[in-house]
């Protein structure tokens, strides 16, 4: 006769962190809680240094340059949730500038009124994008092509 020994198995389980302690040194170690560490003493050097870093002025002056930018990051999430990559973004950016800026220019020139110049100007840049857009967009999901080669 053979004799056989059960064993139950061993669940490992995670350490429950229970001291508050334990819970502090778990949020002060994570990489988020660094960075906001250093931005924050970043804020602090730079309004020691410049009294008025830290104002209202000098936000809306950092969010009035950075406009364009944010637009494009909003329209490159989408197309990131979505799975693709859009690589065209920034040279659609300078395209799109520099035909409104020749077209303002070529405007303003024949003797249009400045207002009307910027419009056409601005409407032009409009009519790159999309046109640009579209035809990416059909690469990607009419003829198949993977995001980052059609853009």
């Amino acid at each position: 006769m053979s004799q056989t020994q059960s064993t139950q198995p061993t669940v490992e389980t995670s350490p429950i962190i229970t001291r508050r302690g334990d819970r502090w040194r778990e949020v002060a170690t994570r990489q988020e809680t660094l960075l906001i560490a250093v931005y924050a003493i970043m804020i602090v050097i730079f309004s020691i240094i410049n009294p008025r870093y830290f104002s209202t002025a000098s936000f809306g002056n950092i969010m009035q340059d950075f406009a364009p930018v944010m637009l494009m990051a909003i329209g490159q999430t989408f197309v990131i949730i979505t799975g693709g990559i859009d690589l065209s973004v920034g040279a659609l950016l300078g395209l799109s500038g520099v035909s409104a800026a020749l077209t303002i220019r070529a405007t303003t020139a024949s003797g249009m009124d400045p207002a009307l110049s910027i419009a056409a100007g601005i409407g032009t840049a409009l009519v790159v994008g999309v046109v640009v857009g579209v035809i990416n967009g059909l690469l990607v999901t009419r003829v198949g092509l993977a995001p980052f080669i059609a853009t």
